[in-house]
């Protein structure tokens, strides 16, 4: 699981959720499954009192693959982009294939995205050792 927060403070966020879905038995089976199903914990465990006290942020959204995409195994190479639905209370899901989810199977199996960037528009990118950099968007 990778955090991104764009106003800062990935580690502690990270720390928070880890702690979170792992003292709770049905975020932790859940998250044992990968990809959305870790995704979808992640969001559950932000409606949950945290351990430690208060409440954990919402993820803006999550790009997730599974297990497959990340052993390498001959797939439809699909990522998942989790969010909250802007028109109802639910959580919607959009796969989507191609290059892009064999490339951030090599660095995560799930990304949280938190915060804003500056101007509302950011770039994240990740490289292969799991690093992080945000860019203000050009576009």
């Amino acid at each position: 699981m990778l955090v991104v927060a764009l106003d800062g403070g990935a580690e502690e966020l990270w720390q928070r959720f880890q702690d979170a879905i792992q003292g709770s038995e049905d975020l932790r089976c859940a998250s044992d499954h990968g990809g959305s199903a870790l995704a979808l914990a992640a969001f559950v465990a932000a409606t949950r009192q945290a351990p430690g006290g208060g409440k954990l942020p919402e993820p803006a959204f999550a790009i997730s693959v599974g297990g497959a995409v990340t052993r390498g195994l001959p797939t439809a190479a699909r990522a998942t982009i989790t969010g909250r639905a802007p028109l109802r209370l639910g959580l919607v899901e959009a796969p989507f294939g191609g290059q892009f989810a064999r490339a951030f199977a090599g660095a995560t199996d799930v990304a949280l995205i938190f915060g804003a960037g500056a101007g509302g528009r950011a770039v994240i990118r990740l490289d292969g050792e799991g690093g992080v950099l945000v860019q203000e968007a050009a576009f």
